[in-house]
């Protein structure tokens, strides 16, 4: 069975009729679903609570830059995190990227998705923030990868060059452009559209440069 095969389609796209891994539906279900940590500072059972100084940026998030940040921590001061953000542990993100513990500091976390609002959170003096912990988005690189894009892609606002990078290295691991689309829950068009958009940057900057 092939790679693209044994992850499904992601579930975050739940009009779109695809058979869903273990995985994908568990990042899908992460708003609905309560998890197990010691650390519940609220109170709340459902929704667990991390410590903001115990969260780190994941560094390879499709995003190139964080935008909007202010804007997104006026939003929280008034309404705090709604939407808690989605997170794997250091353990099991160093697993995946074994090169890579300075990059994290001294956080026991990872974000995969949420990283716009955690900095927004820090941004407007917060605490703590609801979270989702879940290390079976972090099974290998390339996983990791493919969760915080479809996160990106759900959202609507990523930039379209880094979707373009991200969903290159994608087809490389997956193998094809329809097995990428399978497993974003998109169409095939959906997948080439983008994906031309390096094609038309690089042609720029090559007519750029003379």
């Amino acid at each position: 069975m092939s790679k693209a095969d044994a992850l499904g389609g992601s579930a975050t796209f739940d009009a779109v009729a695809q058979p869903l891994s273990s995985r994908a539906a568990s990042f899908a279900a992460f708003a609905g679903h309560s998890t197990t940590n010691t650390d519940n500072s609220n109170g709340d059972l459902d929704t667990p609570r991390l410590r903001v100084d115990q969260l780190a940026r994941n560094p390879y998030n499709p995003r190139g830059e964080l935008k909007a940040i202010e804007e997104m921590a006026d939003s929280l001061t008034g309404r705090g995190v709604i939407q808690p953000l989605t997170v794997v542990t250091r353990r099991a993100f160093l697993e995946a990227h074994p090169d890579h513990d300075d990059a994290l500091g001294s956080a026991e976390y990872v974000v995969v998705d949420g990283n716009r609002r955690l900095e927004g959170a820090k941004l407007a003096g917060l605490d703590d923030v609801p979270v989702h912990i879940d290390d079976s988005l972090a099974e290998n690189a390339d996983t990791l990868l493919e969760t915080a894009l479809t996160a990106a892609v759900q959202h609507e606002d990523l930039d379209p060059l880094d979707e373009a990078k991200a969903l290159q290295r994608l087809v490389e691991v997956h193998g094809s452009q329809r097995a990428v689309a399978r497993a974003l829950g998109k169409s095939s068009g959906w997948v080439t559209q983008r994906l031309a958009l390096l094609t038309s940057h690089l042609i720029w900057r090559v007519g750029g440069s003379r």
